[in-house]
């Protein structure tokens, strides 16, 4: 946001609307270079709006009047923008896993679905014992369980 006023055109001299305004575009048009969909927007009396030309108007999102428009009609008006244009930077792809993500969706069938979120099961019980390896067998000869081939 941008805010500009009668002052900075001065008295109303041609010579001080044009450096304003010579000002004025070349901001604008540094901001266009580095980012071409970024929100701008100019703050200002309502008067001052008629000082502006098209060109410069062309590339602003909106004129918010000084005296005329509520603070809460501005933040709404602001928070949407960017929330537009945050959602205009992310790729589709990962946009559409955002909001997955943010939706708090799960699913069970998924592969990699973790076994601490199943209730009472140990992973140990689900290895067969030919993979268990050294330590099992042993843990197994003390217990006084059948032992298999101890090296």
């Amino acid at each position: 946001m941008l805010s500009i006023d009668d002052e900075e055109f001065g008295g109303g001299s041609v010579e001080e609307t044009e450096v304003a305004l010579r000002t004025l575009r070349a901001f604008v048009e540094e901001i266009r270079f580095k980012n071409a969909d970024i929100p701008i927007y100019l703050y200002g009396e309502t008067r001052t709006s008629r000082h502006i030309p098209n060109d410069i108007l062309r590339e602003l999102h909106g004129f918010i009047h000084m005296h005329e428009d509520t603070p809460e009609f501005v933040a709404r008006h602001m928070i949407r923008e960017a929330k537009a244009y945050m959602d205009s930077l992310a790729p589709p792809f990962f946009r559409a896993l955002v909001d997955y993500a943010q939706d708090g969706s799960y699913s069970w069938h998924c592969p990699g679905t973790p076994a601490r979120c199943v209730p009472e099961v140990r992973r140990w019980d689900y290895v067969p014992p030919v993979l268990r390896g050294e330590h099992a067998a042993r843990r197994r000869v003390q217990r006084g369980g059948r032992a298999g081939p101890v090296a």
